[in-house]
């Protein structure tokens, strides 16, 4: 049994409460008690943190990340999109065909994640069982599944092999998985309605870049 006291507790409740002087009762990786300090129930032999000046509040939730390109951060700045790509798609192309180098930069994102208080993310990557994979080791909250890319993509699978694939992650996965065409300008319609119609027989859900930019759009 773990006991958070003297914490400002930032609940995110339907109420939006902030309790000052709180404190928080977790076991077995569930909260059972979230209040005021003077209503916590007994806990001998529990371990105590004391959170005086420290605010406690749920995980964040980063609702689209390229986790692996966390390898290429100083490699590729300040452009606009467009050009962005065009430059960040050759480093991937010489780096992320290998399923190690896409986990490495994995792990190298989810650890910045959580150092930002994120414990939930939703992740678009090349080699996604490699993400899966890196999620379960680093116990974080996972989203993600099979790229739709209309050529062959960075992790050296065409595209006619990305139905199949999509499918078996649902089979093969049991985090949040979805299908996540790359985008509107990389995905034509064809294989868009595709994606979609996989998503919607699996139960997952759908992701895609579109409008990003005023060329985009």
């Amino acid at each position: 049994m773990l006991v958070v006291k003297n914490a400002t507790i930032v609940t995110c409740n339907d109420d939006h409460a902030v309790i000052e002087k709180g404190a928080l009762v977790a076991r077995g990786g569930r909260l059972t008690f979230v209040g005021r300090q003077q209503d916590l129930p007994p806990h001998g032999g529990a371990q105590i943190i004391d959170a005086r000046g420290d605010i406690v509040m749920p995980g964040l939730i980063n609702m689209h990340a390229h986790c692996g390109d966390s390898l290429f951060r100083g490699l590729v700045e300040d452009l606009p999109l467009e050009p962005w790509l065009q430059t960040v798609w050759k480093a991937e192309a010489a780096i992320l065909r290998s399923r190690e180098n896409c986990a490495l930069g994995t792990r190298l994102g989810i650890a910045e994640l959580l150092l930002g208080g994120v414990t939930c993310v939703m992740d678009m990557f090349w080699h996604c069982e490699t993400g899966f994979e890196a999620a379960r080791e680093a116990d974080i909250r996972w989203a993600s599944g099979e790229i739709f890319f209309d050529m062959p993509g960075m992790d050296g699978h065409q595209p006619e092999e990305r139905p199949d694939r999509a499918r078996a992650m649902f089979d093969q996965h049991d985090e949040l998985v979805g299908v996540l065409p790359h985008g509107t300008y990389t995905v034509g319609p064809e294989n868009l309605k595709l994606a979609g119609d996989i998503s919607r027989r699996h139960g997952g859900f759908f992701c895609t870049h579109a409008a990003e930019t005023a060329q985009e759009q």
